[in-house]
């Protein structure tokens, strides 16, 4: 009897322990399931997109305090679960009280034009577009970035309208392609695609502004001024090149007319 219950004890230790192992074993398949799925059931309903949002916008002025270069930062988020290669976005801001101004000068013109020619059709002009573009232009170039990733770049931009910068903006979007993660073909190096169809301005009237994109870190604003500096750098670098390559040439011809 003694050995039947050294038996039942023994066996009801080794039921205990693999239901324990069981258990354990269970916990541990939790705590590896993949991060990416975890962050893609967060963002279950969601469109997938490829948003982005400008902001951070300052004034450059120059020795006589006039504007002449505005400064900003985009930030892209990747809400989707495909990894883009790279894009170009041409970024345009329409001044609409320029466009105005013009409409209003090609319409007095036009009148004018009408009553001296005896009808005859003379093309209206505008003094104001001439001069002022109705539209305010950046290219931005996007590097690579996976899915469900953001990352924030310096931009700049030579008006004197910064103010326009606030509003929304109409984009174009160009050398972009994609791969989807949830394809087996994309995993195994297919499926390229156009992605220019993904990207979505985010202006600070839309809730999205606050609430789809995570905050920038220290770390990640510091790259960002850096990135902007050697980009800086090398303009300045190019611009002395081709300044001393011309006072070479000028030398060199002054030279031959000696």
């Amino acid at each position: 009897m003694s050995n039947k219950r050294i038996f039942t004890g023994v066996a009801a230790a080794m039921l205990a322990g693999v239901c324990l192992s069981g258990a354990r074993a269970q916990n541990i398949n939790d705590i590896a399931a993949p991060v990416k799925n975890k962050v893609v059931s967060a963002h279950k309903g969601k469109a997938d997109a490829v948003l982005f949002k400008v902001h951070d916008i300052s004034s450059v002025k120059n020795t006589d305090g006039d504007v002449v270069a505005c400064e900003f930062k985009v930030t892209f988020y990747n809400r989707s679960p495909k990894d883009i290669s790279g894009a170009t976005l041409l970024l345009s801001w329409k001044d609409r009280v320029i466009n105005g101004v013009i409409d209003e000068e090609l319409k007095r013109s036009d009148e004018k034009n009408k009553m001296n020619n005896d009808g005859r059709y003379v093309r209206a002009t505008s003094a104001t577009e001439k001069v002022t573009p109705i539209d305010v232009n950046a290219s931005v170039d996007m590097p690579a970035i996976k899915a469900y990733k953001q990352l924030t770049l310096s931009s700049r931009l030579q008006s004197d309208r910064c103010f326009l910068l606030l509003g929304n903006t109409d984009f174009k979007v160009s050398s972009c392609s994609a791969v989807d993660n949830q394809s087996s073909m994309a995993m195994a190096g297919y499926g390229n695609s156009d992605c220019g169809g993904l990207f979505k301005f985010v202006s600070s009237k839309e809730p999205d502004y606050y609430k789809e994109f995570k905050k920038i870190s220290y770390d990640e604003e510091k790259a960002a001024k850096r990135t902007a500096q050697e980009k800086d750098t090398q303009e300045v670098n190019k611009a002395y090149g081709e300044a001393v390559d011309s006072l070479n040439s000028a030398s060199s011809i002054l030279s031959r007319i000696k």
